[in-house]
């Protein structure tokens, strides 16, 4: 099973929204990850901010129950991968656990969405929009990061994990709104 973390200041926007979309995505496609994430300023146990959780809410996404964690009191040093908001945090992450250097990246970095430089924008202390486009940016690189878990699940595992993707494929395709959306999912290389 592979250990996914995201990191970002207070874990209580970007690095929970982040954290949420991995797991909801993660299970609709059934790849075997874990997902955490955490604060390199976390006040622990806060919850997230209003704007978090209703952007959340309205992608079906539950962030109620989140609270934050302080990277001290996290799980980092059990991560494979550790994804960061920016590259400060990604900085301070490898500073504090030079052993792990070889695992961080941020998370545009990882994802290979660099073109408008490698850092999310905080939407702490802004409005809703600035929350949705916080939640857009995240979601995008989410959408590549899933995309490198499946080629990474079928070079691993190989036949049988292809079974599996053509079998979830199959059933996703009875759930499409229209032909349109699984013949783009097809032909980007998507799972339908």
């Amino acid at each position: 099973m592979k250990r996914i973390m995201f990191v970002c200041t207070g874990n209580i926007c970007r690095s929970a929204m982040a954290e949420k979309m991995l797991k909801k995505k993660a299970e609709e496609f059934k790849l075997d990850i874990e997902v955490y994430s955490c604060g390199v300023a976390a006040n622990r146990g806060e919850h997230s901010t209003e704007y978090a959780i209703e952007v959340m809410r309205e992608r079906g996404i539950n962030l109620k129950q989140h609270r934050a964690t302080d990277i001290t009191d996290s799980n980092i040093q059990e991560m494979d991968l550790i994804l960061c908001a920016t590259g400060e945090h990604k900085v301070k992450v490898i500073n504090s656990y030079p052993e792990l250097r070889k695992n961080v990246f941020t998370i545009k970095e990882y994802a290979g969405e660099t073109a408008d430089g490698l850092n999310i924008q905080d939407p702490w202390g802004y409005g809703k929009i600035e929350y949705e486009k916080c939640a857009e940016e995240l979601e995008k690189c989410i959408d590549k990061i899933i995309e490198k878990e499946i080629e990474y699940t079928k070079q691993k595992f190989g036949d049988e994990a292809q079974e599996k993707w053509k079998d979830r494929r199959m059933y996703n395709s009875d759930r499409c709104d229209s032909l349109a959306i699984c013949e783009q999912s097809s032909a980007r290389g998507l799972p339908m």
